[in-house]
């Protein structure tokens, strides 16, 4: 027993909260972890109608690659078409049914003036094959030219078909209606045809739930981003008509946005903005308050200075709530752990959250239909892409800390986290924060729990191995690595605590939270 304790002597444990965080593992050598390419957006799709998901790889100055996906996280390129050979600048990809037929087309947005193109879907309906694509010409959607660097689908004009939205840098943004056939005609009539920003990112929601969708763009070069109202509904208007929302501070905030990302994060039924912002600017989360009115929150994503370009959600820790991640230029991307009530957590340890590239894209997406969901994130100037498979939930938090000095003065818990999966040959990689400065430190590991009264506090492990750690850094953080051994036993569970000595505790001694971690 002492053997196997020995082995796992580093491993520490993860979670910062109640709830237990997600362990995401970056595979470098899946499909979509592409070495030499320029990668501006993946954009995942079940375009063969097999029930799994598929994935568009949209590159700049390079052929973009279309993956069809074997439901296991692995992936198949698929045959050579105009889909994926047309190359150009392209920067933005969005399925959806322009025809009604029930299968995913594409739409692609291309810069440096290059034209847009639509790829339709040529299954069934078209007496031709499901998955095989088919390049729309002859439509003022694929001919207008244009700087567009985002793409959205939705109906504009409550007929029951999708429209298409671009967003343009240098230009008027384009907005066509549907016939439902797939035929497009350019919306030309009011502000919204005319208005020129720098936009780089689109979408149509229905932000005040009155049954028709707005389009809002997230403009860059410290502009004002455009939330276009739809006059229909509540505003009593004409539905596909629109009106620039004023005086309000989702509308009005001046910034250099790159992406915006619209959900439900607190459950209300009110879709909420997130905006991702470059330059080291504050990102923007917006609480939807109901009526076309918005607060700008003070919640964790709002406070982080980033060169961000993109935003997802998605419930990564199966708790039912929407997590959030932000991929960002030249730094970390920030993940953000969906506490419910108490708000949002920023997870600054763990592998998303470590992982530095030049990303420009991120979405997720259940690749493996295990029932948890991958995050993929599209990186820049050759650098691979990154996928980082869902392991679940290893790690288990079971409280218990026993507070540096008193209490009323204020002073933090001593917190254990950590990131990797307990399973062969995999890095684990430790922390622990709010340890006193230069403390003698050390770490109880046993293959069970006593959770026995203890100097004021509680041991939680049943102390089968105990080992002294190098002191803690004046900021009272301690970061280890080990790597997994191959001999381990897979559904064995491993409790860890550490104890520091504490000058400003009467019991001279403080403790982190207790942590179990199961191996896979």
């Amino acid at each position: 027993m002492h053997r196997l304790c020995a082995a796992l002597l580093l491993v520490l444990s993860a979670s910062t909260a109640a709830q237990d965080p997600p362990v995401l593992l970056l595979k470098l050598d899946t499909d979509l972890g592409l070495d030499d390419r320029d990668t501006r957006a993946i954009i995942p799709g079940d375009f063969d109608l097999d029930g799994d998901i598929d994935v568009y790889i949209a590159n700049f100055a390079q052929d973009n690659i279309l993956y069809k996906g074997r439901g296991n996280g692995t992936f198949d390129l698929v045959e050579p078409q105009p889909i994926n050979t047309d190359g150009g600048f392209t920067f933005d990809g969005a399925w959806g049914d322009i025809d009604g037929d029930g299968d995913l087309d594409l739409a692609v947005a291309n810069g440096h003036l290059m034209d847009n193109a639509i790829y339709r879907n040529m299954g069934v309906a078209q007496n031709g094959t499901t998955g095989r694509f088919a390049k729309l010409t002859g439509d003022p959607a694929v001919s207008d030219g244009g700087e567009s660097y985002g793409v959205a689908w939705g109906d504009i004009d409550n007929d029951g078909d999708l429209d298409l939205a671009f967003a343009n840098k240098f230009s008027a943004n384009f907005l066509y209606t549907n016939d439902g056939l797939g035929a497009f005609t350019k919306v030309t009539a009011g502000d919204i045809a005319s208005r020129v920003s720098q936009s780089r990112d689109v979408a149509i929601v229905d932000l005040d739930n009155d049954g028709d969708s707005e389009v809002a763009y997230a403009n860059s070069s410290k502009q004002a981003n455009d939330i276009w109202v739809n006059q229909g509904g509540d505003q009593a208007g004409t539905v596909g008509a629109f009106a620039l929302l004023t005086s309000d501070p989702f509308a009005d905030e001046a910034s250099s946005s790159r992406a915006i990302a619209f959900a439900d994060y607190d459950g209300d039924g009110l879709l909420d903005a997130m905006v991702a912002n470059q330059d080291d600017q504050a990102n923007s989360l917006f609480h939807n308050l109901g009526g076309m009115s918005f607060e700008r929150t003070d919640l964790a994503p709002s406070n982080a200075l980033g060169n961000s370009y993109s935003a997802a959600w998605g419930d990564l820790d199966g708790d039912s709530d929407l997590d959030l991640v932000i991929a960002n230029r030249e730094q970390v991307n920030f993940f953000y752990r969906n506490m419910g009530v108490d708000g949002f957590e920023a997870m600054e340890h763990g592998i998303l959250s470590d992982a530095v590239g030049n990303s420009r894209h991120v979405a997720i997406a259940d690749f493996n239909l295990d029932g948890r969901r991958e995050v993929v994130v599209a990186n820049t100037l050759g650098e691979s892409n990154y996928y980082f498979s869902n392991e679940g939930k290893i790690w288990k938090d079971l409280g218990f800390a026993l507070q540096r000095g008193n209490a009323d003065d204020g002073d933090p818990e001593p917190r254990l986290t950590a990131s990797g999966a307990l399973t062969g040959d995999e890095w684990v990689n430790y922390y622990i924060d709010f340890a006193p400065a230069d403390a003698t430190s050390w770490l109880i590991v046993s293959l069970d729990t006593v959770f026995s009264p203890f100097k004021g506090g509680t041991l939680v492990p049943d102390p089968d191995f105990i080992v002294r750690l190098p002191k803690a850094k004046p900021t009272g953080k301690l970061d280890l690595s080990f790597r997994m051994p191959n001999t381990l036993p897979s559904g064995i569970t491993i409790f860890h605590q550490v104890w520091s000595s504490d000058d400003s505790n009467a019991a001279g001694l403080c403790a982190t939270n207790g942590l179990s971690g199961t191996t896979l």
